[in-house]
């Protein structure tokens, strides 16, 4: 399979520069919160096997 990427480069004015700031930081955030659910998430379904049976250990 070929995967071909392209950068492309923007030259943003002084009035957009702290708006395109302001959504990279919103999906920086939003991002980073995803993660953090998604983490967490991972985290509550793992279990020890020496702690635990294995019936405990399925995910509701």
């Amino acid at each position: 399979m070929l995967t071909m990427n392209y950068t492309y480069r923007i030259y943003p004015g002084a009035t957009q520069q702290p708006e395109l700031l302001e959504w990279l930081e919103t999906c920086r955030g939003v991002y980073n919160y995803a993660l953090r659910e998604l983490k967490d998430w991972i985290a509550s379904r793992k279990c020890l096997v020496d702690r635990c049976s294995l019936s405990d250990c399925k995910p509701s």
